[in-house]
């Protein structure tokens, strides 16, 4: 006898490297998707204890990867008037960041990571410069199951104040790792932030530990 299954029947199965499926279905048992297919052949299996979910008008599509998130600024929506230029703006923007507690981080990572995953979000990449998202209060939200994040540490600065940052950048992303199992990576910002020192310094850390950047 085997488990009910809940299948998902729609007008499109999107599948991520082969061609979509008109009128597709979805088997998911136990945790996990065991069969795709088209209808017709999904049909005869369902058993009657098998709950069927149909959306004529809708796609089943893999879930979505964002490659550059910032949940941790999830609070800040609305806060700030425009400003002549974006120096300006990000300015405006630390400056409120560093009067966060790590309780209020938390709870903004909490909005960004339910909103993400709301939109079909499955995995992304949490780009953090706030060191209180080392603090597995903030980021134990990104630890739960619901989705897989990788928090990365946000480098700035040139010459050797920069390459300072990356160490202690690295050093509290592998605390963060160690406490809450979430995996971890660097992420110099740009050229016109970070310097071509911090760049490699961050490769020489990274490839160091086999983190990604």
């Amino acid at each position: 006898m085997r488990d009910a299954a809940t299948i998902l029947r729609a007008g499109w199965l999107i599948r991520a490297s082969e061609p979509p499926i008109a009128d597709g279905a979805l088997v998911a048992a136990g945790g996990r998707i065991v069969r795709v297919g088209p209808w017709r052949t999904i049909e005869p299996h369902v058993g009657p204890g098998d709950a069927v979910e149909h959306s004529p008008d809708s796609a089943v599509l893999p879930g979505l990867v964002n490659a550059h998130t910032h949940l941790g600024l999830s609070d800040m929506a609305g806060k700030f008037e425009p400003t002549e230029n974006f120096p300006a703006w990000i300015g405006r923007l630390t400056a409120r960041l560093m009067l966060r507690s790590a309780g209020t981080v938390r709870r903004a990572v909490e909005t960004g990571r339910d909103l993400a995953l709301a939109a079909g979000t499955a995995a992304g990449a949490e780009m953090t410069h706030d060191p209180r998202l080392a603090d597995p209060l903030a980021a134990d939200p990104l630890a739960e199951e619901c989705a897989r994040w990788t928090v990365f540490g946000e480098l700035f600065r040139f010459g050797e104040k920069g390459v300072a940052r990356v160490g202690r950048t690295a050093a509290a992303l592998e605390d963060l790792a160690r406490r809450t199992g979430l995996a971890v990576g660097l992420g110099p910002h740009a050229p016109y932030s970070t310097g071509p020192e911090v760049f490699m310094a961050a490769r020489r850390e990274a490839d160091a530990r086999g983190w990604p950047v």
